[in-house]
């Protein structure tokens, strides 16, 4: 490591010279006319010079030379810098670049024309205030510009809220230049903000001190739905978020905000990074997992009015106060998202949802055990499970499964013993599809079997890719043939 980094630094000064060496060949050409015309190296003209033209003419080309030299020097190296992500910005290297030319425009007026630079100056000095005054919403940009470049509050790349003459700004910053500070919003528009306007303003930089900013969507929820099952759905939609990388992992949460107007407001909280995603696209991602979730649960957002409420005799029947009046109807929902399901009518789903089994397990407690025979499948309505795999060092976590998914299929039409361990991360509520339920269903639709096999192929495949891949083995795949000659056998169709 402690090798390229010099090799490298090496290869920088390589380029860097050959990039300087036209220029510093073009100075010395000057140089070596100048001596040989007027036998000095100096670009200062005597006021009794014989071809002062001649002198001047050189004396300049040498000055506006050395000038070019050192500001194209000047350009590489920040170029360089930039590359390890510090150096001038634009303004700064233009302020430096103006600072040369006229320090090349003061020598050549002081020795090659023999005139003295304080006079130009007071004359300029009269006339830039005169200039001054008439462009002077254009000057306060241009010295706010350079302010907020020397400014560290907030640099180039960075997200920021700002409110300028009364409307709401924010974006990522593009460019701060002479007159307005450039940034991009949410839409991939480019908003030019003039540089006076932003150096009055209050600024809030969402990239400091960490690139997260907080934020929290309220979803209001009849009050007759159970207030700790919705919280722990809510905070499965927000964790299945985590996990799709929609939201970060740290600050997510959900608590209740306010019960107000028949409803309880629930404040799902939640960071992200602006830079990567605006926040209503994540908003509304976040709002539709949690409807998603809700309707998995069976837990309705539409209100009944409160004089109607059921007022209920004891505190179990007050737990069930809310539950959808149709549990079926929130079965089907689940089903109908399974794609192992997917061949089935929504009437064969509706049985099976009629026919399953609802069942319950606390965090923690394990739902199948790898390898031991099994006879039904689970369809999650609320709730996460942790796949694991054992393993000599004990069991591995290799998948999470949220509302909607399904574990157990393999088993259920294969015969298979359980393939992974199965435990519930949180508490669980899952409906439970077992063989007999099945068998009716393929009875009365022999050419579902076909359609089962070629899924059940798909996914057996993609699970042992993916144990071949944690095994570094080559993957095995069963025939659709054998697949199909399996679940006809076992259901004895």
């Amino acid at each position: 490591m402690t090798g390229r980094v010099p090799a490298a630094r090496m290869d920088d000064v390589r380029k860097l010279g050959l990039q300087m060496s036209p220029w510093l060949l073009l100075v010395l050409l000057v140089l070596a006319t100048q001596f040989a015309v007027t036998g000095k190296v100096s670009p200062e003209v005597a006021p009794d010079a014989p071809d002062p033209w001649i002198e001047r003419a050189l004396g300049t080309a040498l000055i506006l030379g050395l000038a070019r030299t050192v500001e194209r020097l000047l350009f590489h190296v920040v170029r360089l810098r930039r590359r390890d992500g510090i150096g001038l910005s634009n303004i700064g290297l233009q302020i430096v670049q103006v600072v040369i030319y006229f320090v090349a425009f003061a020598t050549t007026v002081n020795l090659v024309f023999g005139h003295s630079i304080a006079a130009i100056l007071a004359a300029s000095g009269v006339a830039g205030i005169v200039i001054g005054f008439a462009l002077r919403g254009l000057v306060s940009d241009v010295f706010s510009g350079v302010a907020l470049n020397l400014d560290p509050s907030f640099r180039i790349g960075e997200m920021i809220d700002a409110t300028i003459r009364g409307q709401a700004v924010s974006g990522r910053i593009v460019e701060i230049q002479w007159r307005c500070t450039v940034l991009e919003d949410r839409f991939a528009n480019l908003v030019a903000v003039p540089n006076g306007e932003l150096s009055l303003a209050v600024v809030t930089n969402r990239s400091r001190p960490t690139p997260l900013t907080e934020y929290s969507t309220n979803l209001p929820v009849p009050l007759e739905q159970p207030i700790a099952e919705v919280l722990a759905m809510l905070d499965v939609a927000l964790q299945r978020s985590v996990a799709n990388g929609t939201i970060a992992a740290v600050g997510a949460q959900v608590n209740i905000a306010a019960i107000e107007t028949g409803n309880v407001v629930y404040r799902l909280r939640y960071k992200l990074d602006l830079s990567v995603a605006s926040h209503s696209r994540v908003q509304s991602e976040i709002l539709r997992a949690a409807q998603e979730t809700l309707a998995l649960g069976g837990v309705s957002l539409a209100a009944r009015p409160l004089a109607v409420l059921p007022v209920p005799a004891d505190p179990e029947a007050l737990a069930r106060v809310g539950r959808s009046s149709d549990p079926v109807a929130s079965r089907s929902l689940a089903m109908g998202q399974v794609a192992l399901l997917a061949p089935l009518s929504s009437g064969e789903i509706r049985t099976l949802a009629e026919r399953a089994t609802e069942r319950h397990w606390r965090a923690g407690e394990v739902v199948f055990v790898q390898g031991a025979q099994g006879s039904t499948m689970l369809v999650v309505l609320a709730g996460t499970l942790d796949v694991l795999i054992d393993k000599d060092d004990g069991r591995v976590p290799v998948a999470r499964l949220w509302p909607g998914d399904c574990v157990g299929e393999m088993s259920l039409l294969t015969g298979m013993p359980r393939s992974a361990t199965v435990q519930a991360r949180t508490a669980l509520r899952a409906v439970e599809i077992d063989r007999d339920c099945f068998r009716d269903i393929l009875l009365a639709n022999a050419r579902l079997v076909e359609d089962l096999a070629a899924i059940v192929e798909t996914r057996a495949g993609a699970i042992a890719a993916a144990l071949a891949m944690r095994e570094a083995a080559p993957a095995s795949e069963a025939p659709r043939a054998t697949i199909m000659g399996t679940i006809r056998r076992l259901f004895r169709l």
